[in-house]
């Protein structure tokens, strides 16, 4: 379990997975990196998400942002197409 954040209330396995996953993945990316972005699906990433990565990353010194983007949608087949829709997403920044 996790050092923040309510423990009783999320013990969804995905929830926590998808934590440590984007914890491991800044931590070895700013030992090479001074700044690390990771685009996920808005729907994917829930305000408890945030609020542990941001207690994370002020317990380690890091600063952290997020911002919602909207990004054009494409089909890769043959050739790659534009669709005229939009997914929304959130860019999470982290940097030292």
């Amino acid at each position: 379990m996790s050092n923040y954040g309510n423990k009783k209330r999320y013990y969804e396995k995905g929830v926590r997975s998808t934590i440590e996953l984007i914890k491991l993945r800044v931590t070895v990316g700013l030992c090479f990196f001074r700044k690390i972005e990771i685009e996920k699906e808005e729907s994917e990433v829930t305000r408890f998400i945030e609020e542990e990565l941001r207690q994370w990353c002020i317990s380690k010194g890091y600063k952290f942002s997020v911002r919602k983007v909207e990004l054009p949608r494409y089909i890769k087949g043959h050739e790659v197409y534009l669709l005229q829709d939009t997914r929304h997403c959130r860019i999470l920044s982290f940097s030292r």
